[in-house]
């Protein structure tokens, strides 16, 4: 008898104690989320989209490398020209040019741009284009006659954009823009650019990045393998409605009609080191034609000096505008606004007195 009631209460034990068991094991392990688990942080970097700011810091770091910088790259023409970016009616040049671009910049304001343009093979004419801060100038040699220069003009340097360049430097259109004269850091740290994500370039993962500004939008793609270096620009122009001689090829974003037109493509093919700095250094630009370029010489942290900048003293050259290299006259003092009336007031009394003085008519 108590043998079967010990069996039975040790059973009941055994079966309880099992029981508590497998109810207290699920709290006994550690809270496990519903979400998927997070990858490892390198797999979250590659996937993580960068911000603006990551981007601008890239190129910025990329810049402080140096303090000073001159660039000399080839470019010519190509024979065929792009497909679909022409009228029907418009005419295609297909007469062979070529050029070497020569671009100085210095940190403390200064910039340099020099064009040799050649036709055919032969030397046509020299472009220059400078600015130290304070003056812009430039200056053009006579046709034919490149080392005659037949002009020098000068002018005050625009207070808001003193470097800015009124020639395209087709070369570097990804990295500066002429008309503003600033780098391409410098361009998204003031205007307002948005990251749209991922996106190839001729194999190379890059972040694109859009701008847009009434009829005009930019679009750059940029490694972040090559410190946020561009791989690819394309410029686009809204069409007027009324106008039917422009082929429309690009949907509006927010609309999704067919109103843009390309403007202009710059693609760097190769982006290496060269001269001690990380720079593109072959590619091609593309317009109503398809121009290649390549950098062979890049030169950092050169002494330049101020007179590296400035104007050539050249008496021969006509100067068309001469009014332009005085400095700006500085406001006169305010006593000599007082000068007008107080000589109309004398004038006046005068008059008055020389009435009183005439005797009267007998």
């Amino acid at each position: 008898m108590w043998m079967s009631v010990s069996n039975g209460t040790s059973s009941r034990a055994i079966l309880w104690a099992v029981l508590a068991y497998f109810l207290a094991a699920p709290l006994s392990l550690p809270a496990q989320d519903d979400q998927p688990t997070q990858p490892e942080d390198t797999q979250q970097t590659d996937e993580q989209l960068p911000s603006l700011e990551t981007c601008i810091h890239g190129l910025r770091k990329w810049r402080s490398t140096w303090k000073t910088i001159r660039i000399i790259c080839d470019e010519s023409n190509s024979e065929e020209p792009p497909e679909g970016n022409s009228a029907p009616d418009d005419p295609v040049d297909t007469e062979i040019y070529s050029g070497r671009h020569e671009f100085a910049w210095a940190d403390w304001g200064a910039m340099l741009y020099k064009l040799r343009f050649q036709r055919d093979g032969r030397d046509c004419y020299v472009t220059v284009f400078g600015s130290d801060g304070t003056h812009q100038w430039s200056t053009k040699t006579e046709m034919e006659k490149p080392d005659v220069i037949k002009m020098v003009q000068v002018r005050q340097a625009d207070s808001k954009h003193p470097l800015s360049c009124k020639y395209e430097i087709s070369p570097l259109i990804g990295l500066w823009q002429s008309s503003t004269g600033r780098w391409l850091d410098e361009r998204m740290a003031a205007e307002p650019w948005t990251v749209l994500g991922f996106e190839e370039v001729e194999g190379h993962r890059c972040v694109k990045v859009y701008w847009q500004r009434q009829r005009i939008s930019n679009t750059v793609w940029l490694d972040p393998e090559c410190r946020f270096l561009p791989r690819k620009f394309m410029e686009l122009q809204k069409v007027d409605p009324s106008r039917t001689d422009v082929k429309r090829e690009y949907l509006d974003p927010r609309s999704g009609e067919m109103t843009w037109s390309h403007g202009e493509t710059w693609i760097a093919h190769e982006i290496r080191e060269i001269g001690g700095v990380l720079f593109p250094c072959r590619g091609t630009d593309q317009t109503r034609e398809v121009r290649t370029w390549a950098i062979g010489q890049v030169t950092v942290n050169e002494p330049l000096k101020r007179s590296f900048f400035e104007a050539p003293q050249n008496s021969s050259a006509r100067r068309p505008r001469p009014a332009e290299e005085t400095q700006p006259v500085p406001d006169p003092p305010f006593w000599f606004f007082l000068i007008p009336p107080v000589v109309f007031c004398a004038l006046i009394f005068f008059v008055l007195a020389l009435f009183r003085r005439r005797p009267p008519d007998p």
